[in-house]
């Protein structure tokens, strides 16, 4: 039990470090060796999805290397495996708790991933996918969920193209007076504080 306790404190060590400090989440629930994270609390970021899944990843990896020297120290290797999904819950910030569907859902989908592995929800590879590589498992019925569950699995993310290449920053062909509106409406907005909203509404072909 000893040497079990003191694996589990450096697993979850690992976990802290990689879910609070570098990606910013919070760890909501703990339960033996497993546990629950929220991305977007305390603080939101406009990429929490994203960096849920980087978290798993690299909680994964940074395991890989602690297992090492574990199966050196004691003959025993450390193997996880996370999952990511997004939707609605209850945050009850007072007792540190998640209710809701989605949190069993993240549950019945960790139960599917293969240990080393992180796999995804359709609803975060729909937020997510351009960032990685994807391989859709076999979809599964899960005790709680009505629908079937289909995991994708993570391969590895894609690597980040440059801002040239990307085809939202080439030049807009036929756009002049769209783009002198938005920027007639930009200038607006940055000349102070007391201007109110102005919405803007884009309508057209991709």
């Amino acid at each position: 039990p000893e040497t079990y306790r003191t694996l589990v404190k450096r697993y979850m060590a690992v976990c802290r470090e990689v879910i609070e400090r570098r990606y910013d989440g919070h760890v909501s629930h703990i339960s033996g060796d497993g546990l629950l994270a929220v991305f977007g609390l305390p603080r939101p970021h406009e990429n929490d999805v994203e960096r849920a899944v980087r978290a798993g990843l690299d909680i994964i990896d940074e395991l890989g290397v602690l297992s090492e020297e574990v199966e050196a120290a004691v003959g025993e290797r450390l193997e996880a495996r996370a999952a990511v999904h997004r939707g609605l819950v209850y945050l009850d910030i007072d007792e540190d708790e998640v209710y809701g569907l989605a949190a069993n859902v993240a549950a019945r989908l960790q139960d599917l991933a293969a240990p080393g592995t992180v796999v995804i929800s359709d609803e975060v590879r729909e937020v997510v996918g351009p960032l990685f590589d994807t391989a859709a498992e076999p979809a599964q019925h899960a005790k709680g969920v009505d629908a079937p569950l289909r995991p994708f699995r993570v391969v590895a993310p894609r690597p980040e193209v440059p801002a040239r290449g990307r085809p939202w920053a080439t030049r807009l062909v036929n756009r002049g007076a769209e783009l002198t509106l938005l920027r007639e409406v930009w200038r607006e907005l940055s000349a102070g504080d007391d201007v109110p909203p102005r919405p803007v509404h884009l309508v057209g072909e991709a």
